[in-house]
């Protein structure tokens, strides 16, 4: 088989798709080397758990969504005994204290903007749930990552193609690792293995969730309750070393290890504390480089064809 039969076809494929998905490309690396600073910048497990009672979190989902219909997600704070409510509904979404039941909710809500969960939800969903279309970009950008290395041995010239080639080069192990990575996670290999899911006309409320769960596990050091797969909950609990997972099925409650998944620690860059964390920023900050570069040159390339059949003309 001749290669260079090939390479034309390649090279296109490679600029085009590159090109013309750029956009949401950097979506995905921006937002992911925001990620990486999660774990260059997270504090020491603390000495004690503080808990709050499962039961006041029921009583309070059961009173500002008893439909169970609105409520996405409840993040707890346990030092304040208090919980954040992430709500499709904006008037219930808002701060709750746990004691009282009192909310800065509406229009009198003051949340504080949190750069990291505004980073995770676009990196995941694009803050519009969709996540199919995260799924299919880093498809896309693996197999432009592995095309790359085809195209063009490493030549280390000072101008933008040379960088571009010199840095996806020597940064190539990494460049690999984070698209393949994400592409494993989504046929979910390497993964703990999850519980069948709900019946598909079955989604369990968050409250229903809980209320399974208190039966045959201990809850303490709950700190959030969120909407998973297939009508799931996902509950997450501090542990002294550690975070515990629980998801709760129509028919099951199923621990999960998050720290259990070298795929899964290699893609957030978990896996080594703030060096893996510092490496996974590398090589976001390195992609997001290249996609810039790439449709720089381009750019600056049709420029340069239009001005010369100007001058051909003239």
């Amino acid at each position: 088989m001749n290669f260079k039969r090939f390479k034309p076809a390649l090279f296109k494929l490679h600029r085009w798709v590159g090109i013309g998905l750029a956009p949401l490309f950097l979506l995905i690396t921006l937002s992911g080397a925001v990620l990486a600073f999660n774990p260059i910048l997270e504090q020491p497990a603390p000495t004690g758990i503080e808990t709050v009672s499962a039961t006041q979190v029921i009583k309070l989902l059961q009173r500002i969504d008893p439909m169970g219909r609105d409520v996405i997600a409840l993040s707890i704070d346990a030092k304040t005994n208090q919980a954040q409510v992430r709500s499709r509904n904006p008037q219930i979404e808002g701060r709750y204290d746990l004691t009282t039941g009192a909310c800065a909710c509406g229009d009198e809500a003051s949340t504080p903007f949190n750069l990291l969960e505004f980073a995770e939800q676009l990196h995941r969903e694009l803050l519009l749930g969709a996540d199919i279309l995260i799924q299919i970009a880093s498809y896309l950008m693996l197999l432009m990552v592995i095309t790359a290395p085809l195209l063009a041995w490493p030549r280390l010239r000072n101008n933008l193609m040379g960088w571009h080639r010199g840095v996806g080069w020597i940064l190539l192990p990494i460049l690999l690792m984070l698209p393949s990575t994400d592409v494993l996670m989504s046929l979910h290999l390497g993964l703990p293995e999850l519980p069948r899911m709900s019946q598909p006309d079955v989604e369990l409320t968050l409250a229903e969730a809980l209320e399974n769960a208190r039966q045959g596990h201990q809850l303490d050091g709950l700190n959030g309750v969120r909407r998973f797969r297939g009508g799931t909950v996902m509950l997450s609990i501090a542990a002294q070393e550690t975070e515990r997972l629980l998801v709760v099925t129509d028919h099951s409650i199923t621990p999960i290890n998050p720290e259990g998944s070298l795929v899964k620690t290699l893609h957030e860059g978990t896996w080594a504390g703030p060096f893996s964390g510092a490496l996974n920023l590398i090589g976001a900050l390195a992609l997001s480089l290249l996609i810039l570069s790439g449709s720089f040159s381009w750019i600056r390339r049709r420029r340069r064809r239009r001005q010369r059949r100007a001058l051909a003309v003239a």
